[in-house]
């Protein structure tokens, strides 16, 4: 059960609004976040309801806005978020590691898209010998244990400089930092999953 209250529209907001900005803040989150879900792979270009990771984060305008702005720039405009099936199994790995069910099973979907198979799935924890992954799919995951151990081993930091360049690196170095501050916030606010 979630910890805070659900915020679907604007006209459900808890709080008092103290003044015009903060009340401009949750309108302009709640219309981001509407563009943002037509751009979601298989929406066909219709917005999504707002999710109960998002309906939670809206007691804070400001940053729910900021965030529907992060969201779309790592899904949307990162170089090296657009190779979409080793994206997802980064962002799986991570909510896997972090024991973020809510983060997890919301990817899934997305995953599936993204031609991640459900022997892939089943091989996570055995990725580095398993034959379920190519090696740009096996080095995302290494990447992406690696950042969360906090000790990304220079080889593995150089061939991956190697085949994407510097920026793409970084861009990886974002997308686990983004994805982790998404698995604190779900596990400290506890929204209820609901699938789709």
């Amino acid at each position: 059960m979630s910890r805070v209250t659900h915020i679907y529209s604007a006209d459900q907001y808890p709080h008092e609004l103290a003044d015009g900005e903060a009340g401009a803040q949750l309108e302009r989150a709640l219309l981001k976040y509407e563009r943002f879900t037509q751009s979601w792979p298989g929406s066909d270009g219709k917005a999504s309801a707002v999710g109960n990771n998002w309906a939670v984060l809206l007691h804070a305008p400001r940053f729910a806005e900021i965030m529907v702005d992060f969201s779309d720039f790592v899904q949307n405009h990162l170089a090296w978020c657009r190779r979409a099936a080793p994206r997802e199994l980064a962002i799986l790995v991570l909510f896997q590691r972090r024991g973020s069910d809510y983060g997890f099973q919301s990817h899934l979907a997305p995953a599936a898209a993204a031609g991640v198979t459900e022997g892939q799935l089943a091989d996570l924890p055995t990725y580095l010998t398993s034959d379920s992954f190519d090696e740009e799919e096996r080095d995302a995951i290494a990447y992406t244990h690696a950042a969360l151990d906090g000790d990304v081993p220079d080889e593995l930091f150089q061939r991956l400089k190697q085949r994407y360049g510097e920026q793409q690196v970084v861009e990886m170095a974002v997308l686990v930092g983004f994805y982790s501050l998404w698995a604190i916030l779900l596990d400290t606010l506890r929204p209820e999953y609901v699938s789709a």
